[in-house]
């Protein structure tokens, strides 16, 4: 019974002194080729395919786990996914609204959700300066446009609003523009940024409401087309405060009399004015008078006599004019240079002549100018004649 012990004893021994430990060996473990299995790659682009090729159940069934790297962006845009908007990427644009002395740079993330693409713009300008009012007066100046052809001021083909958005306190301008296809806008301030967001995806626009509350408030509340009381250009007092839009145009309350609107007190008021001209009723502005003034009751009337050694001329005009006269004697070939009448500038006009003598034959000629210097002229003539009986 010792022999086979002790032999097991020795045999042990021998091998203790042959086998020497392995080298340390890096994960994986030397398995065998044919139980070996590939570890993904964390850092590539695609991880592997484990799903057998045949096999459709498990097709697409696994989406590999990438860790997000922070954006950038991310104190400006929000770059995920928001519940079924689906965002696509971000852009570097340029600045809208151009403010004195303060740039902006601009930053655009594009979302989809049913395929209808929507973006949000964040402009981050340098301080807060005017950045209020310089939104305020870019929404009043895209209600109207100028047709430059004859200088008035027309409604825009747009529909903008200032309003508190649905289920928010949030002040925000709302804009619909028709002038390709419908496209609608919303605009607020927050700080020193001006948000834009292109879409009607509501959870879209409360997510960057949350983001970047709207801190608007209006300023100039009220804003007059055509730059204050021009009674010859037609424009519009436009009221334009949270909740309420109010347009007043100017118009013609008959064929002279305007109705001129202007702001005041961040609300448009009414100015009436007589035309000089008349009023262009179609247009709603004062038309620029093309008509002369007219002369009338003109004395001494043409061809008539003058008894005295003096006499006053003496006219009227339908509108205020100036008015001078020319005056030779037959003997004499020329008129004198023009001289204004003593009294004019209204619509009745004098002046005195004297020092006839008799039998002279005096020539007259008046020439009257409005205030757009359309111009008439009438002329007169006497006889100067002592002894012609009463």
């Amino acid at each position: 019974m010792k022999k086979p012990f002790i032999l097991l004893i020795l045999l042990l021994t021998a091998c203790y002194q042959t086998i020497e430990p392995p080298e340390p060996i890096e994960l994986p473990l030397n398995l065998s080729e044919e139980n070996q299995t590939e570890i993904p790659n964390l850092l590539s682009e695609e991880p592997p395919d484990t799903c057998p090729q045949n096999n459709s159940s498990c097709q697409n069934n696994s989406q590999p786990t990438i860790e997000k790297i922070p954006s950038k962006y991310a104190e400006f845009l929000i770059e995920e996914d928001i519940n079924n908007t689906i965002y696509k990427r971000t852009l570097e644009v340029s600045q809208e609204i151009e403010i004195e002395n303060n740039i902006a740079r601009g930053y655009q993330a594009t979302y989809i959700q049913n395929d209808i693409i929507s973006t949000i713009t964040v402009w981050d300008y340098f301080t807060e300066n005017k950045i209020k009012e310089s939104l305020e007066r870019t929404m009043f100046q895209n209600i109207y446009a100028r047709d430059k052809g004859i200088g008035d001021y027309l409604l825009a083909d747009r529909e903008i609003s200032l309003i508190t958005y649905p289920t928010t306190t949030n002040t925000v301008y709302s804009y619909e523009d028709h002038t390709v296809e419908l496209k609608n806008y919303y605009i607020w301030t927050n700080n020193k940024k001006i948000i834009k967001a292109e879409t009607n995806n509501n959870e879209l626009i409360l997510a960057y409401l949350e983001k970047h509350p709207s801190d608007f408030t209006p300023i100039l509340g009220c804003y007059d087309t055509d730059g204050g009381d021009r009674i010859l250009s037609k424009g519009f007092a436009i009221e334009l405060n949270i909740n309420h839009k109010r347009i007043e145009t100017d118009s013609c309350l008959d064929n002279f009399q305007l109705s001129e609107k202007l702001c005041e007190n961040k609300e448009p008021i009414e100015q009436i004015h007589l035309c000089p001209g008349e009023c262009d009723i179609e247009k709603g502005l004062c038309v620029d008078d093309t008509i002369p003034p007219r002369i009338t009751n003109l004395y001494p009337q043409k061809d008539s006599f003058v008894k005295l050694n003096y006499t006053i001329i003496q006219l009227d005009t339908h509108e205020n004019s100036n008015c001078t006269f020319k005056h030779k004697i037959y003997v004499h070939t020329y008129y004198s240079s023009p001289q204004p009448l003593e009294i004019t500038g209204l619509k009745h006009h004098e002046h005195n002549l004297s020092d006839f003598k008799q039998g002279e034959i005096h020539f007259i000629e008046i020439e009257c100018l409005d205030r757009f210097n359309n111009s008439n002229i009438e002329s007169t003539s006497f006889t100067v004649e002592f002894n012609i009986l009463t």
